[in-house]
């Protein structure tokens, strides 16, 4: 029958943990930095924040402000520790 859920919530979680795997062996070599290309991500992830915004747009009140306020300062920080704990090598 559609709908059902007699399956169990573990069968789930299994394509998730084979690809944190996937992306964990991925980024433990090193990779040739270009950067050239540093730029994409960071727009990607703005236009998606901007499509999800006009698309469901919070109710503009101090608490909701707040809220996206401290989100991006969360989002900061984890990309400064991010950036502050990636080892760069320069090879000749």
């Amino acid at each position: 029958m559609f709908g059902s859920t007699s399956g169990s919530g573990a069968s789930a979680l299994i394509p998730i943990a084979i690809l944190v795997g996937v992306l964990i062996l991925r980024n433990s070599r090193a990779r040739r930095l270009r950067i050239e290309t540093l730029w994409i991500f960071p727009v990607i992830y703005i236009g998606v924040l901007v499509t999800y915004l006009a698309a469901a747009p919070p109710p503009i009140t101090p608490v909701s402000i707040s809220i996206l306020v401290v989100a991006f300062l969360i989002g900061a920080a984890i990309g400064w520790q991010r950036g502050r704990f990636t080892e760069i090598r320069i090879h000749p």
